[in-house]
């Protein structure tokens, strides 16, 4: 029976974590086009910090009898996308990439 070796001595192991934590998310095992990944996650962020500003905007626009709670949806939904896009913006900072500064969103929505 064959046992993989494992460093037990301290530097190794520093060496190696350090390794790993300047390569970030994406190892040299992952075989997607990166560039392509990071384009789709910043069109998903740019889509989705849109939704926010729609939404913020209606939230303040509504009016009528029942528009507190109208409003009220509106934030929520709002509040929603943001989520999202800090989640996006997070994986992009993990990769380790930059989120795009410039929004951007897709014409299809």
């Amino acid at each position: 029976m064959s046992r993989t070796s494992f460093p037990t001595d301290i530097p190794t192991l520093r060496k190696r974590a350090r390794r790993h934590i300047d390569e970030g998310s994406v190892t040299a095992d992952y075989s997607g086009d990166r560039e392509i990944v990071l384009k789709l996650l910043n069109d998903s962020l740019a889509t989705e910090l849109v939704c926010v500003l729609r939404y913020r905007r209606d939230h303040f626009m509504a009016r009528g009898i029942h528009s507190q709670s109208v409003a009220q949806e509106f934030l929520d939904h709002s509040n929603e996308e943001q989520a999202h896009a800090d989640q996006i913006a997070d994986l992009l900072v993990t990769l380790p990439a930059e989120p795009a500064e410039k929004v951007r969103p897709s014409k299809s929505k």
